[in-house]
């Protein structure tokens, strides 16, 4: 449900299209792991856009957390270069740390759910 980690609650679908998008990709599925953040790396590289932020470096801030997905959305290969996915990281009312992460096939889902139910 879409109140929890599981299945249900994090698996969409979205879709691409353009010109720059290769026609033998039209109409196909992608099934390669991705984050919303990553819209960002993948349109600066194709503005020729370089996404690191000097600004926030220079003051100790993390890299931007996004990865050109390019080489998977045009078909030039079909591995995702992104192998980790964070869904959720919270503490409950008692400081109790609840959440979840993708890694590679694996999902590692930590303290109390929410119940998958639809009121």
């Amino acid at each position: 449900g879409k109140y929890s980690d599981f299945e249900g609650g994090v698996r969409v679908r979205g879709f691409v299209n353009g010109g720059a998008l290769p026609s033998r990709m039209r109409g196909t599925v992608v099934d390669a792991l991705m984050h919303v953040t990553d819209f960002y790396a993948t349109l600066a590289g194709l503005a020729g856009v370089d996404s690191f932020d000097d600004a926030a470096a220079s003051y100790g801030l993390p890299t931007v957390d996004s990865i050109d997905m390019w080489p998977v959305l045009s078909g030039m290969t079909d591995v995702s270069p992104r192998t980790e996915l964070p869904l959720s990281l919270y503490s409950d009312s008692e400081g109790v740390l609840t959440g979840a992460l993708i890694v590679g096939r694996y999902k590692l889902i930590m303290g109390k759910q929410n119940p998958a139910i639809y009121p």
